[in-house]
């Protein structure tokens, strides 16, 4: 909480989820008030946090998770066999895993299957509990994070696992059935990584329709702002409204912009979204060929760009001042 305080709108953002990250990269990393790093940079850069601290010890780092899926067929890219998500390989069996009626993974990317919130692990313990006790210990109880920015913490996901198939019958459930399964299952582990935790770490999560878990969540990103998804520029400040009501303390936004993939800055683009972050008193994040303002100065690219395995990019930057912002 205290951290937290000293970060009040404007507050810069930086989603950095390559590793291993160099110990220059740890340097420029540390200008940004507000850090995501893969989980995994626990163990693969362990260095990268002491770097981090000493250089900016008020900066929040939240590792980066995904709410309710494994990025199974990277593993190896991504840490050692001794990591933290192999360690949560080793654990599930395959009945914890969405299947079709084709007795298939039902992934939310690829290579990332997504978890059958219904299934059990071990004797009868619900995944769910397992996943809250999971994240507690083996990622805030190491001492290297302030909180855990859960991804695809989704409300609805029948229009990418409609075809999922919950007792193998070979018949897929209806969308209904589907989303109530997830929105249960995601609801019962932020509830009880709250109770693990309290109030001392921040959870943060991002989804349409994540206002239903906004109650276990302190903080919350509004991805790709303005969000097509969600319609117009209205809808999505609406959508933040909502968002800011219903998050317990302290209540945070993150407006997170970017250049819609094409890695071509656009700066009267970046105005008008750090404008809405602003108004919004929200912290401020742009990438893909990320460049972010602080102190009114604006971040561009210098260093090289490398393709995420979650298939986004992130790069490394340097700050260049700029006037009338």
């Amino acid at each position: 909480k205290e951290l937290l305080a000293k970060h009040e709108a404007p507050a810069t953002a930086n989603l950095f989820l390559k590793t291993p990250i160099t110990d220059t990269e740890a340097e420029q990393l540390a200008e940004w008030d507000v850090i995501i790093l893969g989980v995994q940079a626990q163990s693969v850069s362990p260095k990268a946090f002491d770097i981090i601290r000493d250089r900016n010890p008020d900066a929040v780092i939240l590792a980066y998770t995904l709410a309710a899926a494994l990025p199974k067929d990277n593993l190896d890219v991504l840490e050692s066999t001794g990591g933290i998500w192999h360690t949560l390989d080793l654990a599930l069996e395959e009945e914890n895993y969405l299947h079709d009626t084709n007795g298939d993974f039902i992934e939310i990317w690829p290579g990332m299957p997504m978890f059958d919130l219904n299934s059990t692990v071990g004797e009868d313990q619900p995944l769910p509990w397992f996943l809250a006790k999971f994240w507690k210990r083996y990622a805030l109880d190491t001492g290297y994070w302030d909180g855990l920015f859960f991804d695809n913490a989704e409300g609805r996901i029948a229009h990418v696992a409609g075809d999922a198939d919950f007792d193998g019958n070979g018949v897929a459930e209806r969308p209904e059935e589907i989303d109530k399964m997830w929105q249960r299952g995601l609801g019962q582990m932020f509830r009880r990584l709250r109770l693990e935790t309290g109030d001392g770490f921040l959870l943060m999560g991002n989804g349409l329709g994540a206002e239903i878990y906004a109650g276990y969540f302190g903080a919350y990103m509004l991805e790709s702002f303005p969000s097509a998804a969600l319609g117009s520029w209205e809808d999505s400040l609406n959508v933040a409204e909502i968002m800011r009501g219903a998050l317990r303390e302290p209540k945070l936004l993150m407006v997170h912009s970017d250049t819609a993939n094409t890695g071509v800055p656009n700066e009267q683009f970046v105005r008008f979204t750090l404008g809405s972050s602003l108004l919004l008193g929200a912290w401020y994040a742009y990438d893909y060929g990320s460049w972010t303002t602080r102190s009114f100065g604006v971040l561009r690219p210098t260093s090289g760009c490398w393709a995420s395995l979650w298939g986004k990019l992130f790069c490394l930057t340097e700050r260049l001042r700029i006037s009338g912002i």
